[in-house]
């Protein structure tokens, strides 16, 4: 029988990064990361009271992990389940859906964007040219930093993305790994090569010289289930335990729509267990509109992040909310960023195409905060996000929920 590979994400590590967070005005995070860790069985087990009920097959091969990691809870976990795992055969995988038609790339060639490269100047970036008095060289911004992107890949061969991709992994419906050439076109749907390179794109990225990750746990429709999913995050907590690259920073290009008003459990557990290791996650909020949110951009703890338009405005399908979860109740997103009509690399071409939504804006903050790292690398997980959230300017004509701390700036909080 298949379990789950997650060894990682369901253990604490000796020396968890967020073991004392920060006092001051954020004193009571401590409080609540660790309401969240006594939570943190109650949150397996709700999410598998949850989703067994929809004959979800992967959530009962989790609880058969669980069952081996952590014998004491068998009776928990059981009592739950209301079946004898050991005798649990998994069904057959039901077929992916077939892949959506690429958009119309256009001529070959590098595009020339109509609108210019508005998101990196609406965060205090310059487009091109020279830099200012006091700014870093372009081609330092982001240096010795890695970012991971969890997504459909990475096309290592954009001109884009042209060696700044280091590791390319592969995690399919079982979960199972494979290696892959980082240079490579290793995304059959192109999100994740899009995201990738407003991060560390030469032309369009926020920080070019940052290191990249891809992860490939969805599929050519851009969709997927938990196993690739968490088999993929348990993979990037264990190798940044384990002295492979290092990845600070974690894009989740994916999100459920939300059902209530807290996150699902097991998105939430695992966000701490990223956390624990020094990976900040940076997760767009959904583009469900207001009053809406999707997980895990809706946890606690994450860089939740909205989009703003050329006009400086929350655009209308970014969402937001108040959640509670474990007795901490927050209101998401953390902040906005550039999301609408940015221009960012379209793979399997060497053309640059526009897409709007909260995905990119949390691309560009993935971007400030390796920006960030490279100037300031010994900031914990914590103080990185502390730091952009203190380098966010109020918009003025937006609500406070909409906006966050407001949008997200590349210079300026505490390292002026």
């Amino acid at each position: 029988m298949r379990v789950y590979t997650i060894r990682n994400l369901l253990t604490v590590p000796d020396h968890p990064d967020i073991a004392a967070p920060a006092s001051g005005p954020v004193s009571s995070r401590a409080d609540n990361i660790q309401r969240l860790r006594d939570h943190r069985w109650r949150c397996v087990l709700k999410w598998i009271e949850v989703d067994i009920a929809s004959g979800a097959i992967e959530v009962a091969n989790m609880a058969a992990h669980l069952l081996r990691l952590h014998p004491d809870r068998c009776a928990q976990v059981e009592r739950v389940l209301n079946v004898v795992l050991d005798e649990y055969i998994a069904g057959e995988l039901p077929a992916a859906p077939p892949a959506p038609p690429r958009p119309n790339a256009g001529p070959e060639g590098p595009a020339k964007p109509r609108n210019g490269l508005w998101h990196l100047r609406a965060v205090g970036l310059p487009a091109r040219g020279r830099p200012r008095a006091g700014q870093e060289r372009r081609q330092e911004r982001g240096q010795g930093v890695t970012v991971a992107v969890i997504g459909t890949g990475i096309d290592g061969r954009h001109p884009e993305l042209e060696g700044r991709v280091v590791q390319a992994l592969a995690f399919d419906e079982l979960g199972r790994r494979t290696q892959a050439d980082p240079s490579g076109p290793n995304d059959p749907h192109g999100d994740g090569t899009y995201v990738a390179s407003l991060i560390a794109g030469h032309t369009v990225g926020v920080a070019p010289a940052a290191r990249l990750i891809g992860l490939q746990a969805l599929n050519a429709h851009g969709s997927g289930t938990d196993t690739p999913i968490l088999s993929a995050l348990d993979w990037l907590a264990g190798a940044s335990r384990d002295g492979g690259p290092p990845a600070r920073i974690a894009v989740l290009c994916f999100g459920t729509p939300g059902t209530g008003t807290e996150p699902r459990p097991v998105h939430q557990m695992v966000m701490l267990s990223l956390l624990e290791r020094g990976i900040l996650p940076i997760v767009p909020i959904g583009n469900e509109g207001p009053d809406r949110t999707t997980s895990p951009g809706n946890c606690y703890g994450v860089t939740s992040v909205g989009a703003v338009t050329r006009r400086q405005r929350v655009a209308e399908f970014s969402g937001d909310g108040e959640l509670g979860f474990a007795g901490i109740w927050y209101t998401v997103p953390s902040l906005v960023a550039p999301g609408d009509g940015v221009y960012g690399a379209l793979a399997d071409t060497r053309s640059l195409h526009p897409l709007s939504g909260t995905m990119p804006a949390a691309a560009v903050v993935a971007g400030i905060a390796a920006l960030i790292l490279g100037q300031r690398p010994e900031l914990d997980v914590w103080q990185l996000q502390d730091e952009l959230r203190s380098r966010c300017r109020i918009l003025p004509q937006e609500a406070g929920r909409r906006q966050g701390d407001g949008l997200v700036q590349a210079r300026g909080g505490t390292m002026r």
